[in-house]
């Protein structure tokens, strides 16, 4: 199960909430996930995996995220934060000073800004980590061009009354 926040959306003129899923714990699992394919592809050795670990943390923060056991759902959003920073810190560490730090260097961002986010935060944020980060949903939403009813009387002709 992921954490649902939810995030106001302009849809035709209102503004509306939106059920829109922030998965903190599925979203570091595959951040986990995704660094450790990339390592394995190029040869770097990891001191550990933790790709068990982060399935089972990832599993029973859903489970107790669901059952409201919030205390028990940030213990294992804890764990997940703290093995993906060591993953981080071991491939940085290995890749320092190599050509390997130009492959790598977009991915760790990406971890370390996964990591460090917070689900209420406002601003830039991560929402997959196989994609290129892109505007949220809500920033896309906005129109380009100012809607109240001031700018429309000024652009568009008088129209007189008969």
């Amino acid at each position: 199960m992921r954490a649902i926040t939810e995030i106001p959306v302009v849809a035709e003129g209102r503004i509306g909430l939106s059920a829109s899923r922030l998965p903190c714990s599925s979203l570091q699992k595959t951040a986990i996930k995704g660094l450790n394919h990339l390592a394995n592809r190029h040869c770097v050795q990891l001191r550990q995996l933790y790709l068990r670990i982060a399935k089972r943390a990832a599993l029973m923060a859903g489970r107790y995220a669901h059952a409201k056991q919030f205390n028990r759902y940030r213990r294992e959003l804890r764990l997940l934060r703290v093995r993906l920073g060591r993953i981080v810190r071991d491939i940085a560490r290995k890749v320092r000073g190599t050509v390997l730090e130009l492959v790598f260097h977009e991915p760790l961002a990406w971890a370390r800004q996964i990591r460090s986010q917070g689900q209420g935060q406002r601003g830039f944020k991560i929402y997959s980590f196989h994609a290129p980060p892109r505007l949220s949903a809500s920033a896309r939403a906005r129109p380009a061009v100012p809607t109240s009813s001031a700018s429309r009387r000024r652009s568009s002709p008088p129209t007189r009354a008969e």
